[in-house]
Order: C-alpha cells, then structure tokens, then sequence
C-alpha cells in the first residue's frame, strides 16, 4: 500500500511539474506578440487570441486540477516547500529550451532550492 502511494504521489508531482513548466514556457512564447503593444483592450486581445497564451491558460487549469489530487494526499505544510520544484524546471527549461543565460547565482539559488526540498522531503 505504501508503495502505490509513493509511485502515486510521485507520478502526480512529475505531471505536475510537466504542466507547470509547459504553462510558463508557453506563456513566455505568447508573450513576443505583444511585445510592440500597451497595455489596454488591443494588448488583452491580441493574447487572448494566442494559441501559445490558450495553451498556457489550459496547462494552468490542469495544474490546479493535479494541485487539488496532490493535497489531497499530501499536508500543505509539506506539499506547499516542495511546489519549490516550479522554479527548478522552469529554469532549466527556459535555458535549455529558450536559451536563456543561467548564472551562477541562478544555479547557486537552484542548488538552495534541491537543498530544501530534499531536506523537507525527509519529514
């Protein structure tokens, strides 16, 4: 029983991390339309009409969706520090798949935040 909990749990964190990450990229990319735009009606269009920005919008809605699955077998208290996670993916994504400089601060910050999750993850 307590291994299907754990493969369990496990397989709800990495889809969510997957989602997560796909939302952020996703929204980044819709994002280059409206670079030359104010903000205002024309700017909340032009992203609304955005495959990349509806499929950001999606992923985020399933992400709530595998966030509601997860607490309900996890305590917020350590479900909330390991949602840390976000940010490691999104960052390696983003410099992978978006090219963007990571530093050693940025990894010094990743490093800190794998830290916390592992010594949460041993509660």
């Amino acid at each position: 029983m307590r291994l299907s909990r754990t493969v369990t749990l496990a397989g709800l964190w990495t889809l969510f991390l997957a989602i997560e990450c796909t939302a952020q990229m996703s929204l980044k990319l819709g994002s280059s339309s409206l670079e030359s735009l104010d903000f205002g009606r024309e700017w909340l269009t032009v992203a609304i009409e955005s495959p990349w920005v509806q499929l950001g919008i999606v992923c985020y809605l399933l992400a709530f969706v595998f966030w509601m699955l997860i607490l309900d077998k996890m305590e917020l208290s350590l479900a909330f520090p390991l949602s840390g996670m976000v940010y490691v993916v999104v960052m390696a994504a983003s410099a992978f798949g978006l090219h963007e400089a990571l530093t050693p601060l940025h990894m010094l910050g990743v490093g800190m935040i794998v830290i916390g999750v592992c010594v949460m993850g041993r509660d």
